[in-house]
């Protein structure tokens, strides 16, 4: 036997041992629920949601200090404080 057939014969001797054992039986995702369940269409909070927004600064690799995205960094934070982390 050469090299190739030997390399075929063990491929295809791997496979035929995999594959039956490589399935798997997938359960449903779901289970149903006959219990009746309330109205979900609207939610009700008593608390104010805060939004708030990270900004993030990086630099590229040909300029390790960006002057320009640090004022408009700046900029943002004085007109969003609050908002701003």
């Amino acid at each position: 036997m050469t090299n190739k057939s030997i390399l075929t014969f063990w491929t295809l001797v791997f496979l035929l041992l995999w594959v039956p054992i490589s399935c798997d039986k997938v359960d449903p995702q779901f289970k149903s629920v006959n219990e009746p369940i309330g109205d979900t269409s609207s939610i009700t909070t008593t608390t104010e949601t805060v939004r708030k927004v990270l900004l993030e600064e990086f630099a590229g690799h040909k300029c390790k200090f960006c002057p320009r995205a640090a004022r408009g960094a700046q900029l943002i934070k004085e007109l969003h404080d609050d908002e701003l982390i």
